[in-house]
């Protein structure tokens, strides 16, 4: 069932001030989320809508949870063109690539990994942070680790730092076989 969400603005008082009364918002909502028409068709999230640059850990929360506060569904439901512009499509693609790694370590599903109450989500990132950190960058010291760890680290700086080292991995890979030729 969709319920229309009123568009909301600055109301002015009998004294003439302006006195916000909330966002405005001309969103639809649908279940537990809010759905946005613009661009011809609906989305999960406004036109206006910019994808964050964040810390690992907070990326990981959003892609999960969303934005429960402003009922955005969670992140991995986002598609390209849901985005407006180029900026934000490559942010969203740095997320989904570093979050489907994460997620594949864990080896469970986003969708198991959605319910879990919010200690044990946390517990499991923090080891498989870690566990992928340290294999990013071998030898490295705890000392070192808890220096870089998710809360300081920007997605999209793991996002490539885990793409070169695939890269690197694909290139050596290829230079086992060709000298086993």
């Amino acid at each position: 069932m969709l319920v229309a969400i009123q568009n909301s603005r600055s109301a002015t008082t009998a004294q003439g001030s302006n006195v916000p009364q909330a966002v405005e918002h001309d969103g639809v909502l649908y279940g537990d989320y809010y759905y946005w028409f613009w661009g011809g068709r609906m989305h999960p999230v406004p036109e206006s809508f910019e994808f964050p640059l964040c810390d690992v850990h907070t990326m990981w929360d959003l892609w999960l949870d969303g934005k429960k506060s402003q009922r955005i569904k969670p992140y991995r439901f986002l598609k390209g063109y849901d985005l407006t512009d180029v900026t934000q499509r490559a942010r969203l693609s740095k997320a989904n690539g570093l979050m489907k790694t994460l997620i594949k370590l864990t080896e469970k599903k986003a969708s198991e990994i959605a319910p879990m109450n919010a200690n044990e989500r946390d517990i499991l990132f923090a080891a498989t942070y870690k566990s992928h950190w340290l294999a990013l960058n071998p030898g490295c010291t705890e000392e070192y680790y808890g220096v870089h760890r998710a809360e300081t680290q920007i997605y999209t700086s793991i996002y490539e730092t885990t793409r070169a080292k695939k890269r690197l991995m694909n290139v050596d890979d290829a230079d086992t076989h060709d000298d086993a030729n």
